[in-house]
């Protein structure tokens, strides 16, 4: 990954940027090179989070992520079971199906570590290997496959009484290295020098044997003379391995010495618990009464948080809690709450509320997933969970989602659909139903099927009212489909952003939809890429589209078509009471259209806002056709702080010449910028000293 500070003479579009397909040619060819740092990453999908995080772009620019991921770790199983194709399609199947795989599939080492264990010839260890959900589960696994690996080299009987004494006696030796492994991450050391575990010498060797510690040697700095030449030190070859074996230290003690288990989880564990997450997930699931005693501490704090701090909280506890795998412990957090709000970017924690139970008290869903796609498994999960909360009225979903996610809500829409239609629906319920709000951000094209499926999913929600669309995702087919059924669906409110062009096709499909669509009232569109194509065909559908409200952000400048076109279509309009306007795409032309035509502009209420100063013919065409409106009664004006003196000034002027200037003043029903307007006079004074405001806000 790159990440690139300031540049400012790189010869590429803003497009070019937000895609984040810049070459690393690009770089080489820049003139800030020598001046913008480089970082370099073995963790891509980090790089997808900073791309995500709006401080961080302030910060640097996205340039360019290559490296092991979750779309190119089915490679990697191919390349591990070479020869045995259906051994590696085995495992991909229970990989993808399982929610934990998703969160390894990062990282190449557990990758490897899932298909030793998966290559092993005991189907039975291979059935319960299917059944593993947690991390718990994996990393059990994983000791025990050492351990039973290392004994097997001594004694080849596993059933002999050998086996097992020699396997405990294993099991002794590694109770110091599970010690060694707490202190470590107590004090943020993970390297231990060789020397200072001579009395552990034989737990050092077997650990190293098992492949719980690694071993280097390396010279020793020739200015300490305290130290031999040759120095030995060991390590666990990864974080978790060291979590795991210091929660087996820690679990250990809540019998043989619970006030130093109590001591060490209430002074060292919970004030670093963020840190020390994986610590606790493997300990909780080793004693009921410590998964019991974890959660009953947790609820404590949770029920002192507060605002964001709350949720943090509950996911933590969620995912703490389905590390345990114990009813009582999980018992305890749904008796904890009647209601809630999720919101959740991570696949371990939404897999721990479905698993859980606990996401049937939502009544809000929220579901991120910034610069990634999630898997079949984890997208099934979600749409089972949004269609399983009976109280769930809000679901926000800024992710990229696998075809399982709508073929899932569309299957759960039909059964609603036919629930409602039988003489069992007072007996049998779909929790889809009952969804209102629904927004759905899709970074990726959606495929034919899933098409057909999220526009099946959307017209089977009887009490669906607000819609939001935003993303790259809805290809012609999907305008398509909702053209057709778009008289069956129920929305009052929609939103549409798209943050590619619409095709001409996509854009009469999508104006026919909303002429069908049967209640809606509120409609914003972002007009960036909605030009000639899509105002030409809402120009002559306009007098069928029953709108109050209409919103229109536009970024980029109209052409001169797409502006007589907006125009036009906004004069037809025969409910339309409210518009606004927001957005630097309204330039001279729109303006001077607006004027000859304000006198057929019914609405009651118009917002307009420019972050860029309007031109002097720009602005005396807005003053004309501000004072024409006839039925004009609430008027907010944002108006850049340049070049607004002449605005005002301009206004003022037309305003006491113009015969019948704002006709509702003089009847004493007239709003400006929030205040109520006695005359003319008070009016021209409210404007003076409207509020600027800058672009970005």
């Amino acid at each position: 990954m790159y990440l690139v500070r300031q540049i400012t003479n790189l010869e590429v579009n803003a497009t070019s940027f937000e895609r984040g397909d810049i070459t690393v040619e690009d770089i080489l060819r820049s003139d800030e090179l020598r001046s913008c740092p480089v970082m370099v990453t073995c963790r891509p999908w980090k790089a997808n989070e900073i791309r995500w995080n709006d401080s961080l772009r302030r910060l640097y620019t996205f340039i360019h992520v290559d490296g092991f991921s979750r779309e190119n770790a089915n490679v990697y199983i191919h390349n591990y079971f070479k020869g045995t194709e259906a051994t590696a399609d085995e495992f991909i199947k229970w990989f993808e199906s399982n929610g934990i795989s998703e969160n390894m599939a990062l990282y190449p080492i557990y990758i490897s570590m899932l298909c030793h264990m998966w290559g092993e010839p005991d189907d039975s260890k291979k059935e319960e290997f299917k059944s593993f959900q947690t991390f718990s589960d994996i990393f059990r696994e994983v000791f025990e496959s050492l351990i039973v690996r290392h004994v097997q080299k001594e004694i080849t009987d596993l059933s002999s009484p050998a086996f097992n004494t020699r396997r405990s006696e294993i099991e002794k030796l590694m109770e110091p290295m599970a010690k060694l492994a707490f202190t470590g991450l107590e004090a943020n050391d993970s390297i231990f020098d060789e020397n200072d575990l001579g009395q552990f010498s034989d737990s050092v060797k077997t650990a190293c044997k098992l492949g719980v510690l690694s071993k280097e040697n390396k010279l020793s700095s020739i200015h300490d003379k305290n130290r031999p030449y040759l120095q030995s030190t060991v390590f666990f070859p990864h974080k978790l391995f060291q979590e795991y074996m210091a929660a087996v230290y820690l679990a250990s003690l809540y019998d043989s010495d619970h006030s130093e288990f109590k001591r060490l989880f209430e002074e060292v564990v919970i004030p670093r618990k963020e840190e020390f997450r994986y610590l606790l997930y493997f300990t909780v699931p080793r004693s009921k009464n410590i998964s019991k005693y974890v959660m009953h501490f947790l609820l404590q704090q949770y029920a002192q948080s507060r605002g964001s701090f709350a949720q943090e909280e509950m996911n933590f506890l969620v995912d703490v809690a389905f590390e345990s795998r114990d009813e009582d412990a999980i018992g305890l957090l749904r008796s904890s709450v009647s209601s809630l709000s999720i919101d959740v970017n991570d696949v371990h924690t939404i897999t721990g509320y479905a698993s859980t139970g606990i996401h049937s008290k939502a009544i809000k869903m929220t579901v991120r997933g910034y610069g990634i796609s999630y898997g079949p498994s984890i997208s099934n999960v979600v749409a089972e969970m949004v269609c399983s909360a009976p109280s769930l009225r809000d679901v926000v979903l800024p992710a990229s989602f696998h075809p399982t996610f709508y073929e899932t809500l569309a299957k759960e829409g039909r059964k609603a659909t036919v629930r409602r239609n039988s003489s069992y629906k007072e007996k049998v319920g779909c929790s889809i139903s009952g969804v209102h709000t629904l927004e759905i951000r899709n970074y990726e094209p959606l495929s034919s099927a899933s098409s057909q499926h999220l526009v099946g999913a959307l017209c089977s929600l009887p009490n669906l009212a607000e819609l939001k669309l935003e993303g790259r995702g809805y290809p012609e087919e999907f305008h398509s489909l909702l053209n057709a059924k778009a008289s069956t669906l129920k929305v009052h409110t929609l939103q549409i952003k798209n943050y590619e062009p619409l095709s001409s096709g996509s854009s009469r499909h999508l104006v026919e939809a909303l002429c069908s669509l049967p209640n809606l009232t509120n409609l914003t569109l972002y007009g960036d890429h909605c030009q000639e194509e899509f105002y030409s065909p809402l120009n002559a559908k306009a007098s069928t589209l029953k709108v109050r409200t209409l919103e229109i952000r536009n970024y980029d400048l109209l052409s001169s078509a797409s502006s007589h076109h907006l125009v036009e279509a906004l004069c037809s309009l025969p409910k339309l009471t409210s518009l606004i306007l927001y957005g630097d795409g309204y330039r001279e032309e729109f303006y001077s259209i607006l004027n000859e035509k304000a006198s057929t502009l019914k609405v009651h209420a118009l917002d307009i806002c420019s972050f860029e100063p309007l031109s002097s013919d720009s602005s005396h065409h807005l003053v004309g056709a501000l004072c024409s409106l006839p039925k004009l009664t609430e008027l907010t004006i944002y108006e850049h702080d340049h070049h607004k003196e002449y605005f005002y000034s301009t206004l003022r002027a037309k305003a006491f010449t113009l015969k019948g200037s704002f006709p509702q003043i003089s009847k004493g029903n007239f709003m400006c910028n929030g205040h109520p307007q006695k005359d003319l006079h008070s009016f021209i004074q409210t404007l003076t000293e409207t509020t600027t405001i800058t672009k970005g806000d």
